[in-house]
């Protein structure tokens, strides 16, 4: 019977060396969309749901190499009435996530690609501009920044959102950085664990990987389309352009897109009699106030509305909480576009899923207030940090931005706009000059007294202790476990 057992497990073994040899030209070729026949795309999803785990293994790889087509295989194979068959389900789910290279794929239904070179390939191929994400941690994992959880959870999976990416679009992401996480031990079993800065942004390219726009931050699905939609049109302008051509003209388009801004926020302010212009070198709209000589994750957490009201507790618990806003009536300006943080079916059922068990009134709750920060948070990010990126594409230095020249760029961009810089590891939480009754961070540790920088005990926590992450709400056991505590409520909202 043993011997039966093993011949079983060498023979899905090699079954699944057979599937990816039999694809491994298909994949080293740039044009990867229809590699392979639907009979095989089919066969793989088979093999990835029902396979043992090496099968499992090579025909998840298999179905990432072939490209979108291999998502949509894996999408067409779901099992049937998830609520009676959750195993399965929950299978299907990592699978599917693993192919995508995001995590809720599921909700969202969009193909990343995590290889520059690859995407790039796929875009000449098929003259579709590039939408490259930057981001805290990695989006194929539950803890990311809090902007690229809002993405997975309220923005992606808009029904607009996700047809427009998927169609128009080829998509690319890459981690700046780990996500600096924190977790509060309350000594008596339980604990919050949560992400405590980080922020996102987009980069709209031609299918050469030229800069044509920067999107930053979290918009609301509405106005996130609108300018997806802009710059897509604008791409078809200039991608047949030399570089010498395309800088210019992408120059002027910027030019355009500011004035535009800038009259819109002429005419918002009409409307709003508290509200001050904003000024940064002449112009309106552009962000003052927000570049600091010592950036740190105290005032990086009050760039987004959205984010901070994520990461805010934590920091107020450690005396980090940011200083009151900049004075402008955001919430007023947010008032008079509510369309634009409104939540479609899509996005709310998501939002449901990751929130965890809660009465419908409190959903109801939660999903409105957050409609009302995203709205905000919308505004905000258009009239200040996207008009300041705008400004920056103007200047002679940034002409063209070709190949590693937008690295450095992004670079920039997270050390002045989003005040999270590269040199420091600390992100301003481990200040030199500061004694804090612990030994300094870096200093040798001196056992199992706690002192900063000393390890965790384990990625699990102690034996039988709750450890809250993005899936579900501050409190609240993992989904599957025992029904949350009364009172509780995400730290987010």
């Amino acid at each position: 019977m043993r011997k039966g057992h093993d011949m079983n497990r060498q023979r899905n073994f090699v079954l699944g060396i057979v599937l990816l040899l039999s694809l491994r030209s298909a994949w080293r070729a740039p044009r990867l969309e229809g590699a392979t026949g639907g009979l095989a795309l089919g066969a793989l999803a088979d093999q990835a749901l029902r396979g043992g785990p090496e099968v499992s293994r090579a025909a998840v790889a298999a179905l990432r190499a072939a490209g979108p087509p291999g998502m949509e295989a894996l999408l067409a194979a779901r099992p049937g009435a998830p609520a009676e068959r959750a195993a399965e389900e929950a299978r299907w789910r990592r699978a599917l996530d693993a192919v995508c290279a995001q995590r809720d794929c599921a909700a969202s239904r969009l193909y990343w690609y995590t290889d520059f070179g690859l995407a790039k390939a796929a875009a000449l191929a098929s003259g579709k501009p590039i939408l490259s994400l930057r981001l805290l941690g990695r989006l194929d994992e539950e803890m990311s920044c809090a902007n690229s959880r809002f993405f997975r959870t309220v923005l992606y999976p808009d029904a607009g959102v996700s047809r427009l990416l998927r169609d128009r679009f080829i998509l690319h992401w890459r981690s700046v950085r780990p996500v600096p996480r924190l977790t509060i031990d309350f000594g008596d079993g339980r604990r919050l664990e949560g992400t405590i800065t980080g922020n996102s942004i987009h980069y709209v390219l031609d299918p050469r990987g030229r800069l044509v726009d920067a999107i930053p931050g979290l918009y609301g699905a509405p106005a996130f389309q609108r300018l997806l939609e802009a710059d897509a049109a604008a791409v078809k302008e200039v991608a047949a352009l030399p570089d010498a051509a395309f800088g210019v003209r992408r120059g002027q388009l910027v030019a355009a897109r500011r004035q535009a801004r800038a009259f819109a926020w002429l005419a918002d302010g009409g409307r709003l009699d508290r509200l001050s212009a904003p000024r940064s070198s002449g112009q309106p709209g552009a962000p003052g106030g927000l570049a600091a000589p010592a950036p740190s994750a105290k005032v990086a957490s009050r760039l987004a509305l959205s984010k901070s009201a994520a990461e805010v507790p934590s920091l107020r618990a450690l005396a980090l909480a940011p200083a009151p806003g900049d004075g402008r009536d955001w919430p007023g300006l947010a008032a008079l576009h509510p369309g634009d943080g409104v939540l479609d079916e899509a996005s709310r059922a998501q939002l449901r899923r990751t929130y965890g068990p809660a009465g419908q009134a409190e959903l109801e709750r939660v999903t409105r207030k957050f409609e009302r920060v995203l709205a905000i948070d919308s505004i905000r990010n258009e009239y200040t940090l996207h008009d300041e990126l705008d400004r920056w594409l103007l200047e002679k230095r940034e002409n063209g931005l070709l190949g590693p020249d937008l690295e450095r760029f992004n670079e920039r961009v997270y050390a002045e706009l989003f005040l999270t810089p590269s040199g420091d590891p600390w992100l301003g939480l481990a200040p030199a000059d500061t004694f804090t009754g612990l030994a300094a961070v870096g200093a040798p540790e001196r056992g199992s007294e706690g002192v900063t920088g000393a390890p965790e005990r384990g990625a699990e926590g102690a034996a039988g202790v709750p450890v809250r992450g993005a899936e579900g709400a501050a409190g609240a056991p993992e989904r599957g476990a025992a029904a949350r505590p009364a009172g509780g409520g995400p730290s987010s909202l």
